[in-house]
């Protein structure tokens, strides 16, 4: 085998498991906190091309592979078995990630992954809320670094920057948009968000029109219920903005929607 070494903050750490990734396409695992160690080849594939892991619990993962020089994404793989044998899987969505500056995170106990990169040449956000099946973007302008974080609304994300003194920690808010409902003089509630598909809507005032839009600003669904509380189910995965007008005011919240 050529020569071969693991890449450095490549790392994934879940519990008393630890995974890295190494140049020659391959993944080393423990499940004792290190004391004991096995590997086990992702794809056949050598630097430039990298890659990183990211667990949904100790037997279900993903690896994405990219490029070191372009930080272009390419392919995606499954495994489950903690790591001991992988698949590729179809995906569509931008992925972005990069070395060093760049992350790949799951949300503690969801099947919800962010990665981000701060490559030069290609650079962004984006998530998946069906394993890494299915990808949208957040912002394709903002170079990050290391990602982290306990929850959906806690999480963090360095800001990669040339120049001393700019940039800093961006955190996440995937729920909040816009509007500050100390102001409302309706009591308004959307939840769970994010939802499985289930979603909720009650006010205290009558729901004239009810939106959701995609992030292309297409409506893809509207209803015009007059009353004060709605139940739907969403069969569509992914970010939405759901635009709520209560008699004479128009209020709109993002929405998360997984499976």
């Amino acid at each position: 085998m050529p020569f071969e070494v693991v890449h450095d903050n490549t790392q994934y750490v879940l519990g008393e498991n630890i995974w890295a990734t190494s140049t020659q396409g391959r993944v080393f695992y423990s499940y004792d906190k290190g004391h004991k160690w096995g590997a086990a080849s992702v794809a056949s594939f050598q630097f430039p091309l990298m890659f990183r892991v990211a667990f949904f619990d100790p037997m279900e993962g993903i690896a994405v592979r990219y490029n070191f020089f372009t930080s272009y994404t390419d392919s995606i793989y499954r495994t489950h078995d903690g790591g001991k044998t992988w698949s590729l899987i179809s995906h569509t969505g931008p992925v972005f990630l990069s070395y060093p500056a760049g992350a790949l995170f799951v949300v503690p106990g969801s099947n919800i992954v962010f990665a981000n990169g701060g490559g030069s040449n290609y650079y962004g956000s984006s998530f998946s809320a069906d394993s890494g099946t299915t990808w949208t973007a957040i912002d394709d302008a903002q170079r990050y670094g290391v990602l982290d974080g306990n929850g959906w609304n806690s999480l963090w994300a360095g800001q990669y920057s040339n120049t001393m003194g700019e940039g800093g920690i961006a955190k996440w808010d995937g729920i909040y948009l816009g509007i500050n409902e100390a102001s409302m003089n309706v009591d308004l509630s959307v939840y769970p968000n994010p939802c499985n598909g289930k979603l909720n809507i009650t006010s205290s005032g009558n729901i004239a029109n009810l939106e959701i839009i995609d992030p292309l600003g297409h409506t893809i669904y509207q209803t015009k219920p007059e009353t004060n509380s709605v139940s739907l189910r969403l069969d569509y995965m992914g970010i939405y903005f759901i635009r709520i007008t209560l008699d004479k005011q128009t209020i709109t919240k993002k929405l998360i929607v997984y499976h």
